[in-house]
């Protein structure tokens, strides 16, 4: 498994500690959030094989109105008070069953928009001849890569790799990046709705009374 390297800041004085990641390409933080694990199947998953794989000591009962048995994606939420350690196990564990594309917890951004990686991610390459560096780099990692272009432009690029605890994603495209041949490379978010306004004027916009 592939390092990520934290960058450590202090939430209160000199007790409480998070860790956030950078990313390279864009200098944006994203902090792990404890509260959801999204997940990916490659096909509908019976509801006994999707609350069999949630840890009963990181995730709460599997919640049935998140969640539809004909979708593709589930989320599992997370215990209060549970540490980054056990959650990261129960989401590897996770993603190396059968039948799971991605596992990844939910990253907060410093705008407050919550996401997840996923097993693609986007590449804006500074010339044409970096799409060799691209395919080089991919071999070496021990990846076979899906490639195809970002809205018909060949200078971006979307790439699938079979990348199923997608943390570690972070980790491989600050790697690519410093490549310098990229003007960036960015994970392809999973973005998480939120599902109440956190607007200071919500309850003054008529509009929606």
């Amino acid at each position: 498994m592939r390092k990520l390297f934290p960058v450590i800041f202090c939430l209160c004085a000199g007790i409480a500690h998070a860790q956030t990641f950078t990313l390279q390409s864009n200098g944006r933080q994203y902090i792990p959030d404890h509260s959801l694990v999204a997940v990916k199947f490659e096909n509908t998953v019976p509801w006994e094989q999707r609350i069999a794989l949630a840890d009963p000591s990181v995730f709460e009962p599997f919640d049935e109105t998140r969640n539809n048995p004909e979708f593709l994606y589930a989320y599992y939420e997370i215990k209060e008070g549970v540490s980054d350690a056990a959650i990261a196990s129960a989401v590897q564990h996770i993603s190396a069953q059968e039948h799971v594309l991605f596992a990844s917890q939910l990253f907060r951004q410093e705008s407050g928009m919550l996401c997840a990686p996923t097993n693609s991610f986007l590449v804006k390459l500074q010339s044409p001849t970096a799409i060799n560096d691209l395919f080089s780099f991919l071999s070496t990692e021990g990846y076979t890569a899906e490639v195809r272009t970002w809205f018909h432009n060949p200078m971006i690029l979307q790439v699938t790799i079979p990348m199923h605890y997608t943390p570690d994603m972070f980790d491989l495209l600050n790697d690519l990046y410093a490549h310098q041949v990229y003007a960036y490379c960015e994970p392809n978010f999973l973005i998480i709705a939120h599902t109440a306004a956190d607007d200071t004027y919500y309850d003054y916009q008529w509009s929606l009374n």
